[in-house]
């Protein structure tokens, strides 16, 4: 797996421009966007959003399965509080398993 060197503008929190721009272009293309301060705040948001004895589906991506990347590392990837340092990695690995899924059924 190689690594790549993250850009400055991707170690750091969005500045309230940035935010407020994000949370813009997302509501014109039809989401819900609730902007929280804690990763506590998050997980309280998104676990309301989910009704009484509901389930949520998750699907197993094939490319990721290829590149060896597990669940819990799709979590810790996803987490905001680790996400920004593990984001290259992460992207590389499932590019690389993309491209050698692709390039298997081409042939």
């Amino acid at each position: 797996m190689s690594m790549t060197q993250a850009p400055d503008r991707f170690t750091a929190p969005p500045g309230e421009q940035e935010l407020s721009q994000t949370v813009v272009a997302l509501e014109e293309h039809g989401f819900s966007v609730e902007v929280v301060d804690t990763l506590e705040a998050a997980r309280e948001t998104v676990l309301a959003r989910i009704p009484a004895g509901s389930t949520v589906m998750t699907n197993t991506s094939m490319t990721l399965e290829a590149a060896g990347i597990t669940p819990d590392q799709i979590d810790a990837a996803l987490d905001p509080a680790h996400y920004l340092g593990a984001a290259a990695e992460f992207t590389d690995a499932a590019l690389a398993a993309h491209e050698s899924l692709a390039a298997h059924e081409r042939t």
